[in-house]
């Protein structure tokens, strides 16, 4: 890959044609780290769209903290030392793997905003969190089908979308200037008739969104309605939550190195049905 050459030569150009006073074992280890990145970077498939664009932004990422590691190894080199320790080749992988993730679940969003002639209007506040907690409402096997509250909950309708939850879709206009926001239907909801449902939403915060979705959904008459929060618990107001849900998902705010390290897995498992993400 050319990219591959150019950064390649430039690390070595780097290294080699650099302050002479600096540490050659140091100067080793870094080229060791990018070597590593470089090698991560080559098994991941830029053959076509969004790959393409994912790998092209990985190697400006790399190209922007080579020159953080030029900077800093003029003035601290202790601190280059320091950034070598953490970095090792599992942190890493993660760390690009987690992008890959981020922007695929991205264009998932994108997609299915682009069905409603939207634009994307709102990204995930942590999209490993997202899929996190998405992924522990469908592995309890309670809920039937989703209903998404767009234009918010659509950022999240894609992570959904990808472990084959049946979706159908309203609009609430939350931008309204007036008390009653507008409500319309972009599926046919007979289908929800004695399921058990999902409302698929951003957050809460006033609560006469949720309220007006569950009112209307009522006449349907589900079996029960649950509701999903993309957006982190300490980020709602979830006492204004309409009494009548079974269940309310929150998302949380932190997840450990280790779960975040198991939900890039388990996403990319998910993912690569649907993307060629590797050579």
């Amino acid at each position: 890959m050319r990219s591959t050459k150019k950064l390649e030569s430039r690390i070595n150009k780097f290294l080699n044609e650099g302050d002479n006073s600096l540490d050659k074992f140091l100067l080793n280890e870094v080229y060791r780290n990018f070597m590593q990145k470089i090698e991560i970077l080559e098994s991941l498939d830029a053959s076509q769209y969004p790959m393409n664009d994912v790998v092209h932004q990985l190697y400006h990422q790399i190209e922007n903290e080579l020159n953080e590691f030029e900077q800093i190894l003029q003035i601290n080199p202790n601190g280059v030392k320091r950034i070598l320790e953490v970095e090792n080749q599992e942190y890493q992988k993660y760390k690009i793997l987690k992008n890959v993730v981020e922007s695929l679940l991205k264009t998932e969003a994108n997609s299915y905003f682009s069905k409603f002639n939207l634009d994307p209007l709102h990204s995930a506040h942590n999209w490993i969190s997202s899929f996190y907690s998405a992924r522990k409402v469908i592995n309890e096997n309670e809920i039937d089908i989703g209903v998404v509250i767009g234009p918010e909950g659509f950022t999240y309708a894609g992570i959904f979308s990808l472990f084959d939850l049946p979706l159908r879709n309203i609009h609430i206009d939350e931008y309204c200037v007036t008390e009653d926001r507008p409500y319309k239907e972009l599926d046919d909801l007979k289908i929800i008739q004695g399921k058990n449902i999902l409302f698929i939403e951003d957050d809460v915060r006033t609560g006469k969104t949720l309220n007006k979705a569950y009112k209307n959904i009522l006449r349907y008459s589900p079996l029960s309605i649950s509701v999903y929060l993309g957006i982190p618990e300490r980020n709602q107001n979830l006492c204004n939550i309409p009494p009548g849900f079974k269940k309310i998902y929150t998302t949380p705010d932190i997840l450990s190195d280790e779960q975040i390290r198991d939900e890039i897995d388990e996403a990319l498992e998910i993912l690569k049905k649907r993307y060629s993400i590797f050579r």
